[in-house]
């Protein structure tokens, strides 16, 4: 949220410093200065956060390293 928050707002400023005539930035490069702004946001958001508990990512990497859901029943096809 904080990332997308923050291209929105960069993008908002940027556009209204160029109404009121204050910067002569082209519309098409606003998006270099929003897209850091995200980005960097969204490394110093991921980094304090603390990592999901196991048992919340565990099953869905089970289900991928056993060859179950769409995976298997497209190795099943292919061997048909």
């Amino acid at each position: 949220m904080a990332s997308i928050a923050a291209g929105m707002v960069v993008t908002l400023l940027f556009g209204a410093l160029n109404s009121l005539g204050y910067t002569e930035w082209d519309y098409d490069n606003i998006i270099y200065p929003a897209g850091g702004a995200s980005v960097l946001c969204l490394i110093l958001v991921s980094l304090p956060t603390p990592p999901s508990e196991e048992a919340k990512w565990r099953p869905f990497m089970t289900k991928w390293r056993s060859g179950e859901g769409a995976d298997l029943k497209i190795r099943q096809a292919r061997q048909a």
